[in-house]
């Protein structure tokens, strides 16, 4: 009932590159599953990737919004 599905955060800053924040973020599409190598070392800093598991019956949103203090 879950398809697991990489989603790239462009833009986002460095300070929510942390597991814990993208975590959070990864949560309002899904079930945070794990990030990937670059992401994890911060080796390329052009986007983050977090593997989530989404649920097939919800939507696949293009963006998600939050407040960025």
């Amino acid at each position: 009932h879950t398809l697991p599905i990489w989603v790239q955060f462009s833009e986002l800053d460095l300070k929510y590159w942390g597991l814990e924040s993208l975590s959070k973020l990864g949560s309002m599409l899904g079930v945070p599953l794990k990030t990937d190598r670059t992401t994890r070392d911060k080796r390329s800093l052009s986007y983050a990737r977090l593997l989530i598991a989404m649920p097939l019956d919800g939507s696949f949103p293009d963006y998600i919004d939050f407040i960025n203090d």
